[in-house]
């Protein structure tokens, strides 16, 4: 859609959906060839896939702790964000040396004073700062007992009404 030098462009790159607007679009001409130029874009719509959104928990300050299943290095962190089938957990530093594919054993996190013991597959590792060194780590759940899963389900069954109020 092209309407007063703006442009919103869609489309799928190795099967993500991405999104975003152009703007300030100007005309050329390089040896008799017609171009378009525009600065790059602000922000990226990147819809999320996951079959339940994660809902940041930061206000709630749970601590993490796990195992690496590959170094062996215990793990000790924050819970970012919550959801049915994963978390994400920030750690002061990667010293486990963390990569996606990873498997964290033992987990265990503390909901309304319930232990709650599961495994993690870890999806991404990102460091969000280079000064602070602060990790985001991100995962689904495995292993983890039915009685685990349920205190789960609940808690988050209720931030999720919070959240819709």
């Amino acid at each position: 859609m092209l309407c007063e030098n703006k442009l919103k462009l869609s489309t799928i790159h190795k099967g993500i959906r991405l999104a975003f607007k152009l703007e300030d679009i100007k005309i050329g001409s390089s040896r008799g060839i017609a171009y378009y130029k525009a600065t790059i874009p602000d922000r990226i719509y990147y819809p999320q896939r996951r079959a339940t959104p994660r809902i940041q928990i930061t206000t709630f300050n749970i601590p993490f702790s796990g195992i690496s299943a590959r170094t062996n290095t215990s793990i000790g962190a924050s819970v970012f964000d919550l959801s049915r089938n994963g978390l994400a957990v920030t750690i002061p530093n990667n010293i486990a040396r963390l990569q996606r594919g990873d498997s964290i054993k033992n987990c265990h996190i503390t909901i309304d004073k319930q232990d709650i013991t599961f495994d993690l597959a870890v999806r991404f590792v990102k460091t969000s700062n280079q000064t602070t060194g602060k990790t985001l780590i991100g995962g689904y759940f495995e292993n983890t007992p039915s009685k685990s899963r349920n205190k789960l389900e609940r808690f988050v069954a209720t931030i999720e009404r919070e959240e819709i109020r």
